[in-house]
């Protein structure tokens, strides 16, 4: 990463939705921005948008307002696991392994931190950063869970 960018950190909802959320993804959002001149990135529809690649930027005004709103400016799912994600062939729903191109999302965002804020932790993506190959990774270093 060149040292000369700003920083970036993202934020993801997943396990489901619950009251509160948005007021997380605020403070998150505007603490970061103000305090540390951050870029944050809004991971879309939770473990869902890492494996299709699927975020938002969001700024101070985006996350302004939203303490009332119900459910999750970003988006959630509990249903997508990157180890045992469901993908239809045919008349076939056949489970495969994405966790690799969810590493690469990640990479390629280019990230110096992961929110991931859940309400109950589903088997998913979490599980990446807790696996064997992946402790002593770079990738361990990222993930905030809340």
């Amino acid at each position: 990463m060149n040292k000369n960018k700003k920083r970036r950190i993202a934020i993801l909802t997943g396990g489901g939705d619950c009251p509160g959320i948005n007021a997380v993804i605020r403070a998150i959002t505007k603490k970061t921005i103000l305090e540390h001149d951050m870029e944050v990135i809004g991971i879309k529809d939770g473990y869902e948008g890492l494996i299709h690649n699927q975020y938002r930027h969001l700024s101070y005004d985006d996350v302004s307002g939203i303490l009332t709103l119900g459910g999750t400016i970003l988006g959630t799912t509990n249903k997508a696991n990157p180890f045992q994600y469901a993908v239809k062939e045919g008349k076939e729903l056949k489970y495969k392994d994405f966790s690799s191109k969810v590493l690469k999302n990640i990479e390629e965002l280019e990230l110096n931190a992961l929110s991931v804020s859940v309400v109950m932790v589903p088997c998913g993506f979490h599980i990446v950063f807790t696996r064997k190959e992946y402790r002593s990774s770079e990738y361990q270093r990222l993930l905030i869970m809340i």
